[in-house]
């Protein structure tokens, strides 16, 4: 009997063990998961560059002016609601530019931008007649912000980034504006023989090296490049470049 009473005290102990480490690493689970929910608050709240207007987004309208060449559409100018020289120089820079554009008698002026995790993007987008031209060019300006340490982002630094190479984005591109010239001659825009692939690239106003002029911008954590080309020539090829967006998704 005594032995019975023995066995069946330390199976109760065992079992007592058993509730205990399994509550123990409830308990265990649950600050690991605080600890990690705090740290992702805290990444967000607590590590990111402050803002100079905290009751504004990270990018606000600090200006608009009404755009009389577009029938009093309103165009806005962005300001970086980041501290720091780096950030007041830059919205100096684009200050200046806003104004000069907004001097053109036939303007088109536009931005947007988009918080990707910790990379803050801005796209400035703006065209107007230059003298003696018949028609506008549209400029790409943009700014992809680290928002944990200040640091502007290059080209080269956003491609190795996403794993792509400048080799590889070149080949892209040249593809892309091969296919539109493919399409130019299967709609019977030209022939051939009227214009080669050197004389299409002439009247885009690109060269063969496609990475000359491009602006990267990060939307949603999506690689998006934009590149300015002419959709104007002789040979009338608007009509197939109607309402062009100049953005080509690299990487999503």
């Amino acid at each position: 009997m005594d032995y019975s009473f023995k066995l069946e005290e330390k199976e109760k102990t065992k079992k007592r063990k058993r509730k205990v480490s399994i509550k123990l690493l409830g308990i265990i689970a649950m600050v690991v998961l605080f600890i990690f929910l705090l740290v992702g608050y805290g990444y967000q709240h607590f590590f990111y560059l402050s803002k100079g207007n905290k009751n504004k987004d990270y990018i606000y309208t600090a200006r608009q002016d009404v755009n009389h060449s577009q029938d009093d559409v309103y165009s806005k100018m962005p300001k970086i609601n980041l501290k720091g020289e780096k950030f007041t120089a830059i919205n100096k820079k684009i200050e200046e530019n806003y104004l000069s554009v907004i001097s053109q008698k036939e303007y088109d002026y536009e931005y947007e931008f988009n918080k990707s995790k910790n990379i803050l993007s801005l796209m400035i987008s703006y065209s107007y007649l230059e003298k003696n031209k018949l028609h506008p060019k549209r400029y790409f300006k943009t700014y992809n912000i680290n928002l944990n340490n200040g640091h502007l982002y290059t080209n080269k630094e956003l491609l190795d980034k996403y794993h792509i190479t400048e080799k590889k984005l070149n080949s892209y591109l040249e593809y892309k504006f091969q296919s539109y010239y493919n399409d130019l001659i299967k709609y019977k825009y030209f022939t051939k023989e009227q214009c080669d692939y050197n004389c299409y690239l002439k009247n885009r106003g690109i060269t063969s090296n496609y990475l000359e002029d491009i602006s990267l911008y990060v939307n949603n954590s999506s690689l998006t490049l934009y590149k300015f080309f002419y959709t104007y020539s002789s040979f009338e090829e608007e009509g197939y470049f109607s309402n062009p967006t100049y953005r080509f998704m690299i990487k999503k």
